[in-house]
């Protein structure tokens, strides 16, 4: 399969479980995490910021660490069932740009 395959495949996949669970509908509950991840994304969080942590000598911190700390919440995929909410945060934090 290629990737560009794979990747239309995994979108239909992930497109199913929003309709399946109704989790836009759910989301529209937790319209506050949406707020404070739009202001954190705006104000508190930058390219520069990724960098300081990147380059911080007295921990190193990996991109899916960093992306963990801005985000607030699990950013990998594979660690949705990890935390309440994580696959909420992930859509959020991809759609404002701040998580890889």
């Amino acid at each position: 399969m290629t990737k560009q395959a794979w990747k239309l495949s995994s979108e239909i996949i992930f497109q199913g479980i929003l309709n399946i669970f109704k989790l836009d509908k759910l989301y529209e509950q937790h319209s506050d995490h949406v707020i404070e991840r739009v202001i954190k994304s705006k104000v508190a969080y930058s390219k520069q910021y990724r960098d300081y942590l990147k380059s911080y000598t007295e921990l190193k911190f990996s991109d899916s660490e960093i992306d963990r700390m801005i985000l607030g919440n699990y950013a990998n995929k594979t660690e949705i069932h990890k935390r309440p909410l994580a696959k909420f945060y992930q859509d959020i934090g991809k759609e404002l740009g701040l998580i890889i």
